[in-house]
């Protein structure tokens, strides 16, 4: 039986220029759009997006300056994540955001994440992944 090595994801050349935060009903999502990278020796065009998130938060300005931890998918509150990646939308957990003062309608996040690529059987490996970009709150 053959065994194929996964790849390790290109995670030093992920780059954004921010994301937007936005609220429907009880609910919050966040969208990061990526700039292009390259992997497989195509340049990927792609975001991680976030759906479903229960801050426990009424307003977007509630979330400046605090830290939210999150279970994984599927224990109860865990955040609908996804990056499309190879032909996938491919799972991304995310176990924690970190939040920066407001400012305006703006804010800085940290996100703790675990991407599942092996789940899409995309050829790299899961990975680990903390991340922090600027959000814009959408209305």
């Amino acid at each position: 039986m053959e065994t194929t090595e996964l790849k390790n994801f290109p995670f030093d050349t992920l780059t954004s220029r921010g994301g937007s935060i936005s609220k429907d009903g009880d609910w919050f999502s966040i969208e990061i759009p990526l700039d292009g990278f390259e992997a497989d020796g195509h340049v990927v065009e792609t975001s991680i997006r976030l759906d479903g998130i229960d801050f426990g938060v009424e307003h977007f300005e509630e979330l400046g300056s605090r830290i939210f931890a999150f279970p994984v998918n599927p224990d109860d509150g865990y955040i609908d994540g996804s990056m499309y990646f190879l032909g996938a939308h491919n799972p991304v957990d995310v176990v924690a955001i970190r939040f920066g003062p407001i400012m305006g309608k703006a804010v800085t996040a940290t996100f703790t994440m675990r991407f599942l690529f092996e789940a899409e059987g995309t050829g790299y490996q899961d990975a680990d992944l903390v991340y922090t970009t600027n959000l814009h709150a959408e209305p």
